[in-house]
């Protein structure tokens, strides 16, 4: 489901406005990550909390395992 509005209220009583941002993704114990960059999310103005988009998170935490199981 794609999400088209343009912002969504924060829970500070800002308002968080759609752009991208970026989430370091831990895989297992290891202790390290992957950083991924150009996420869809809404970013409150007001106190900077970044709420992601379920399905785009989803779809990069698909290809990560992906690519870890080829990897392996």
């Amino acid at each position: 489901m794609k999400v088209t509005a343009k912002y969504i209220p924060c829970e500070c009583g800002g308002k968080a406005n759609k752009q991208t941002a970026s989430r370091t993704f831990k895989q297992g114990c290891r202790g390290s990550g992957t950083e991924v960059s150009n996420i869809p999310a809404f970013v409150c103005e007001k106190c900077g909390e970044i709420y992601f988009d379920g399905p785009s998170v989803l779809k990069v935490e698909r290809r990560l395992e992906k690519e870890s199981a080829i990897a392996g």
